[in-house]
């Protein structure tokens, strides 16, 4: 009517109603010897003992890279068997998916959060142990940009259209595509030397080290080549108030584009935007004037030329009567800064004949 336990661990068990299956918890590992002693309602007893061997736990633990939403999410097992081989794992990955039995798996979370992740290892000897840690999953960035008219030669300018709900974005990594050096700036600017079209890439990282990257082709127009040439009527280049110079375009078109629009600029405040403008000037002089092209791409260039318009020169003349028959004439003409190069006399003496004019 009497049992008694000896789990060999300091620890015993003593009781009077029969108890089946008796349970005893060993704070070590190590091989206790137990010993049951049982006696019956005239004093006997005997006893039976029975070596047992309490194996270690294993040791779990396991560590993850930052955890970003919509993101793979990867675990690394750092667990250990005590002695004895890891021969199963168990994941709970804290929000309700399939579990996983891989050692180091790989997992994606639907949404930002902190979520308790559970991992439980078994070693051969069938002793289980669990770790749970807590991991923070952030939202992950959205990476997207626009370009500009892009034109060969001309700034380009991007606009950064990334976002990140819940996190902020602090680096941006830009490759344009076309072997120049990258840039980290929000918004940059880039001139493209050579038309083609470029495989522009964005990278961006929020501040918790969330990833999110774009690439987005850009086409690089070539620029249409701007041309022209002036003239006057007669070819004089002499300023005339009532004879306009006449603009002729000889801009070129490349790449295949058409020309769309025309803006001269003629040296004189004022403008026009035909293609073959005339344009009347006010006064003699040199006008710088400025031809820009624009093709339907967007692109454009621009050509200056001088046009020179020289004042008319002043003629005159004074005389004298040397004989009676006879006069002397003495140019006195103005060229107006530029030197008088010929000269064309009518002495009103029509029956002189050819001796009229010299």
């Amino acid at each position: 009517d009497h049992w008694h336990w000896d789990f060999g661990d300091g620890n015993s068990l003593n009781y009077t109603v029969f108890t089946d299956p008796v349970q005893h918890l060993y704070s070590l590992p190590g091989q206790y010897t137990v010993v049951l002693t049982v006696t019956d309602t005239n004093g006997c007893s005997r006893s039976f003992n029975r070596s047992v061997s309490v194996f270690p736990l294993p040791s779990a633990m396991f560590q993850s890279n930052p955890a970003c939403s919509g993101q793979i999410t990867y675990f690394t097992d750092y667990s250990n068997g005590s002695g004895s081989p890891l021969v199963a794992w168990h994941w709970d990955f804290g929000d309700f998916t399939t579990p996983s039995t891989l050692q180091n798996p790989s997992h994606v979370y639907g949404a930002p959060g902190l979520y308790h992740v559970t991992l439980c290892v078994t070693n051969s000897n069938g002793c289980v142990n669990c770790y749970t840690q807590d991991l923070s999953v952030f939202p992950s960035p959205v990476a997207d940009f626009s370009a500009d008219t892009v034109c060969e030669g001309s700034p380009t300018h991007f606009e950064n259209l990334s976002s990140c709900q819940g996190d902020l974005i602090t680096s941006w990594q830009w490759d344009f595509g076309d072997g120049t050096p990258s840039s980290n700036v929000q918004w940059p600017i880039h001139t493209f030397t050579t038309s083609g079209t470029y495989n522009v890439s964005l990278v961006v990282t929020t501040q918790h080290g969330c990833v999110a990257d774009t690439v987005i082709p850009v086409m690089v127009h070539e620029p249409p080549l701007a041309g022209f040439t002036w003239s006057q009527p007669g070819g004089s280049g002499c300023f005339d108030p009532a004879v306009p110079v006449q603009f002729t375009d000889h801009s070129a078109i490349t790449g295949g584009n058409l020309l769309s629009s025309w803006l001269w600029d003629f040296g004189d405040g004022t403008y026009a935007t035909d293609q073959n403008p005339q344009h009347l000037y006010s006064g003699p002089g040199t006008y710088f004037v400025t031809l820009t092209v624009f093709d339907i791409n967007g692109c454009q260039h621009d050509t200056l030329h001088e046009v020179v318009l020289a004042d008319k020169p002043m003629a005159s003349f004074s005389h004298s009567v040397t004989l009676c028959d006879s006069a002397c004439f003495t140019d006195a003409s103005i060229g107006n800064g530029l030197p008088v190069v010929s000269w064309h006399w009518d002495f009103g003496d029509p029956a002189s004949g050819v001796l009229n004019v010299s």
